[in-house]
């Protein structure tokens, strides 16, 4: 089949890369980031959830069924049938508490504090010192597991004791409400929440639905500006320059005042590629986006597994003002592009459905898994078919008498001939010395002419 097939699913195979900010060194500082997860971070509390009116140990990042079962307070829902006995835990409310001291908001000299929450599943509600909070992006309720929430912190956060509550609500009755308002059935209602969809149950795994704080939960504090998003695109053609990709550099600056600043791109890889580029930028207050192009000479392109190597180019994004640096941890990127090739690969569609169902039936002969790879197809001539086999081998060739006009001709090495020979004669497949004899060739001529009847069957619902 064509390579390009395989470039269908490229997204969903690549990896999400977060974006990451410091400061450097040598200037002033522009934010800090001060995590406030169970294992790392500046929290000298752990984090709680509430069962039965009373507080236990939770683990941030984290869910509610792990958290139960390290409390001893369900079982196993990986054992047994013990996954019937915990589907109460989907249709409670979970209360996350954590009690945090001021200096977890950082410095007194930034303006700006936001508790970030980098994964929330999925319904919630998040209260501050018995004050509800609302996004940055005006929603009140967060509902979404598979994106970043951030909330303005107050002012006026206490010395000491800072309470932090996260409140989910089970997800079922919301994704009921909202099948129940459609004109139409659907079988199933999962799909109106965005969350993992392996929560509701699947064929390979247990109906866990779950909640918590799932991903990092952190205080950011910075002042005047920061880096909110770096992406870096594919397509950018660069005419005069055949061997050279195009790529462009989409960068998101959050700023509260006007100022001048360069903005620097760096990208290097692991053989040594090495390019810069800067550009003068101009800030406004609010939202500003800035593209940088880079172009790569003579690129190496990334690969899907098994078909190449997946090349990665790294870009570093620096924000200068001539006092204050951020330099962005670097995000990688893999040259690439993606058709959707609609020609039909009709030699090899045809070879795959008929060897599939020869593969099929060899299995009943030989009473072992048998499986085939996907046809390579090539024009050849007969010359060219005999000397690319080792010798000695066996021939079998089979004609079509009704419907097609053709013969196929199949190969088998001696070895491959002894082993299935073997197999159909009750053994294991390791008798194998000697020479093949009428015996032989009688049993694979049986195992051919069975194998190419399924594939002449398959083959006549495709014509």
């Amino acid at each position: 089949m064509k390579r390009i097939l395989y470039l269908l699913s490229l997204a969903a195979l690549l990896p999400i890369l977060f974006l990451s900010c410091h400061r450097a060194q040598m200037l002033a500082p522009t934010e800090e980031v001060r995590y406030l997860n169970s294992k790392f971070g500046c929290i000298s509390n752990s984090w709680e959830f509430e069962y039965q009116g009373q507080w236990y140990p939770a683990t941030v990042p984290g869910n509610i069924h792990d958290d139960l079962l390290h409390n001893r307070l369900i079982p196993d829902p990986h054992y047994g049938t013990n996954e019937d006995s915990v589907q109460w835990v989907a249709d409670s409310v979970w209360t996350y508490r954590l009690l945090f001291d001021k200096d977890c908001a950082g410095s007194r000299d930034f303006n700006h504090r936001q508790l970030v929450f980098d994964g929330l599943d999925t319904y919630a509600e998040v209260f501050l010192n018995g004050q509800r909070l609302t996004a940055t992006d005006g929603t009140a309720r967060p509902d979404n597991m598979f994106r970043r929430w951030t909330f303005d912190l107050p002012d006026g956060l206490r010395d000491k004791d800072n309470e932090l509550i996260v409140r989910f609500l089970p997800s079922v009755p919301i994704e009921r409400a909202a099948a129940e308002a459609l004109p139409y059935r659907l079988p199933d209602s999962r799909v109106f929440s965005r969350k993992a969809q392996y929560e509701s149950g699947w064929d390979w795994g247990p109906k866990l639905i779950t909640c918590g704080i799932w991903k990092n939960v952190y205080i950011r504090s910075y002042s005047d500006y920061r880096v909110e998003d770096v992406y870096v695109r594919d397509g950018r053609s660069v005419q005069e320059e055949p061997d050279t990709w195009g790529t462009t550099v989409c960068v998101t600056v959050l700023s509260d005042i006007a100022r001048k600043a360069t903005l620097l791109v760096e990208v290097n890889d692991a053989d040594g590629a090495n390019i810069t580029v800067k550009q003068k930028v101009k800030m406004k207050p609010g939202r500003n986006e800035f593209y940088l192009p880079v172009d790569i000479k003579d690129p190496k392109l990334w690969w899907p597994n098994g078909m190449g190597e997946p090349h990665l180019y790294y870009y570093t994004v620096k924000l200068q003002d001539g006092k204050h640096q951020y330099e962005c941890a670097p995000v990688g990127h893999g040259c690439r592009t993606v058709r959707l090739v609609r020609e039909k690969d009709a030699i090899g569609e045809v070879a795959n459905i008929s060897m599939g169902s020869s593969a099929t039936t060899l299995y009943s002969l030989v009473n072992q898994k048998v499986n085939i790879t996907t046809p390579q197809v090539e024009l050849a001539n007969w010359e060219n078919v005999i000397n690319n086999y080792e010798r000695p081998c066996v021939f079998i060739q089979i004609k079509y008498t009704v419907g097609l006009d053709g013969t196929n001709i199949l190969i088998l090495k001696e070895h491959d001939v002894m082993v299935i020979t073997d197999l159909m004669m009750g053994g294991d497949g390791t008798n194998t010395d000697g020479e093949i004899g009428e015996l032989q060739l009688s049993a694979i001529s049986e195992a051919m002419n069975q194998m190419m009847g399924a594939a002449a069957t398959s083959l006549s619902t495709m014509i």
